[in-house]
């Protein structure tokens, strides 16, 4: 541990630890890639058991999509919020954040969210 101003710094979990603790679902490349999304996209454990976990084929490149479009659609930001992402049951569902933010190595990367999740 780091000493700071104020003592001891507790050292943060990297992306890669959330992803593989599952706190932190990984969305396979190809699979991000074929929604148009070129950097890496992951979602929190309970965003997938929502909008991720069909069991439709489709499901996880239809909620790609919609966040693909809601990214076309929105201001720059580093938040946004997708509007028309079909759920896993077909049900109403509290709404998928995206938030795109540098990752490990600084790099850009997306995880999608429900706003419980902060």
């Amino acid at each position: 541990m780091d000493e700071g101003m104020f003592g001891p710094v507790a050292a943060s979990p990297t992306r890669a630890d959330l992803i593989e603790s599952g706190v932190l679902i990984d969305v396979p490349t190809p699979v991000a890639h074929a929604a148009g999304l070129a950097v890496p996209v992951a979602f929190s454990a309970r965003a997938w058991k929502t909008y991720g976990a069909g069991e439709e084929e489709g499901q996880l490149l239809a909620v790609l999509s919609a966040v693909v479009r809601a990214i076309a659609q929105a201001p720059h930001g580093e938040s946004l919020v997708v509007s028309d992402a079909p759920t896993a049951s077909g049900l109403p569902a509290e709404q998928l954040h995206a938030e795109m933010h540098p990752g490990d190595a600084l790099e850009p990367v997306l995880t999608l969210l429900l706003p419980t999740d902060y």
